[in-house]
């Protein structure tokens, strides 16, 4: 609204994806950190630690983000404090901006009553709902989703997932603000591309189906409920803890859960490159082989395909945001309205945002195929394997669904915008539309 208000016309529109599209440097900087200090150990490392950054049980010092980051957000308002109300000269421009208001309340439960009539307003902010949820979900799934679909360290995951979710915002952002300025639509043109962009973004959608063979993990026994159930018998003289995730892998074939449940006696290597060796309960074929710390390779090639049409799909996803937001202010009234029906379209978002995750985790959850159990209490506690096949079930069912549901109530609004352009209270809020 700040942008809108002192840039005339259909620049308005091209500074606002300027603005997002230079927001989204900041996950790119938070991933490129992440990567980083994701390998400093949360704590001050001991002797007896054995876990590196590339396993999977390992927790870096990701608290060291939030310092930076508020540090730089700090750093970051204050010449932003510092800017006056209005930027421009442009005295039609300032007539427009400053509303006296001498009873605000009425003027207060006016705006509140405009609003509420406005039903392609209603209808946007619908769509943008269901938009958030997904697009928010994905944001904070994807480098855990990519870890374990393709069988990656988390560092790796993190870096691919931030590059494609902040190219993807970036280009996409950018693009969305170009257009609008080059291509001045009517009303009725831009939700009409707005709805097809919306429409192709659910069909780029599928592309999340794409997943890749199961590993399943050996060495230890299941209960009729999945649960781990362990036995001592091939760790009595191997001097360890039977239920420590700890994946092997024998020849490159099988994952077993740990050298401990095959009742290996000899190590040799470093830590992260480890050997085991004289291992009694390994299969006979695997007993004079080689058997190394780490899960073995799905020799899954879907990842590249994955990360292209990942790009692909964030782009549509965040070219539509800015038209979005420039036919809000086109069909708000001047001054208070629109700035009011901003802030209301921001406040729902920010709650989609919210709820994105609570809809994915509880699906991650049922996706799993062994957690880690805990060893002080009765609860499991992070997931060790996944079934990918009802992991791709459940990141792309609920994305594609809740981008369906925003494609629907877009095209609620384009349909409510033919009937409601010649409305005289509903004018565009800039000077050139």
């Amino acid at each position: 609204s700040y942008l809108n208000e002192n840039k005339n016309g259909k620049d308005g529109g091209f500074y606002i994806g300027i603005y997002y599209a230079t927001s989204s440097l900041g996950p790119a900087i938070t991933f490129l950190l992440y990567s980083f200090l994701i390998k400093i150990p949360l704590r001050n490392k001991q002797k007896k630690d054995f876990l590196t950054p590339e396993s999977k049980d390992w927790i870096g010092a990701y608290w060291l983000l939030y310092v930076i980051g508020c540090l730089l957000t700090l750093c970051a308002s204050i010449p932003i404090y510092l800017f006056p109300p209005i930027l421009t000269n442009d005295l039609k421009i300032r007539k427009l901006t400053i509303v006296p208001v001498k009873n605000p309340v009425s003027r207060f439960l006016k705006i509140k009553k405009t609003i509420a009539r406005n039903h392609s307003y209603i209808f946007l902010c619908i769509g943008m709902f269901f938009d958030g949820m997904i697009k928010n979900a994905i944001g904070l799934f994807m480098a855990k989703y990519i870890e374990s679909q393709f069988q990656i360290s988390s560092g790796r995951a993190s870096l691919f997932a931030g590059g494609i979710l902040v190219s993807g915002a970036t280009v996409g952002s950018f693009s969305g603000g170009l257009i609008t300025k080059k291509i001045n639509f009517s009303h009725k043109t831009l939700i009409n591309c707005i709805v097809l962009l919306s429409l192709l973004g659910s069909c780029c959608f599928a592309s999340l189906f794409l997943r890749c063979s199961n590993s399943d993990i050996h060495g230890v026994a299941y209960t009729e409920n999945g649960a781990l159930n362990f036995t001592t018998t091939c760790a009595h003289e191997c001097n360890c803890a039977i239920g420590t995730y700890f994946p092997v892998c024998a020849n490159g074939e099988k994952t077993y859960y740990s050298p401990c449940s095959i009742g290996c006696q000899e190590q040799n290597g470093t830590k992260g490159y480890l050997k085991f060796s004289n291992c009694v309960c390994v299969n006979e074929k695997y007993k004079d082989g080689e058997i190394i710390q780490g899960a073995c390779s799905t020799g899954c090639k879907n990842m590249i395909i994955f990360l292209l049409l990942g790009f692909f799909c964030l782009v549509i996803e965040f070219i539509v945001y800015i038209p979005q937001i420039t036919f809000t202010i086109r069909i708000s009234q001047e001054g208070d309205t629109g700035l009011t029906s901003l802030s209301l379209q921001q406040i729902l978002l920010r709650v989609s945002y919210m709820l994105g995750p609570l809809l994915l985790s509880p699906l991650f959850d049922y996706s799993c195929v062994i957690f880690n159990p805990a060893t002080n209490c009765a609860q499991s506690t992070n997931c060790i394997n996944y079934d990918l096949e009802k992991l791709s079930y459940a990141f792309a069912i609920p994305a594609i669904s809740c981008k369906l549901l925003a494609t629907l109530f877009l095209l609620f609004a384009s349909l409510s915008t033919s009937k409601e352009s010649k409305q005289p209270g509903m004018v565009c809020n800039n000077l050139d539309c």
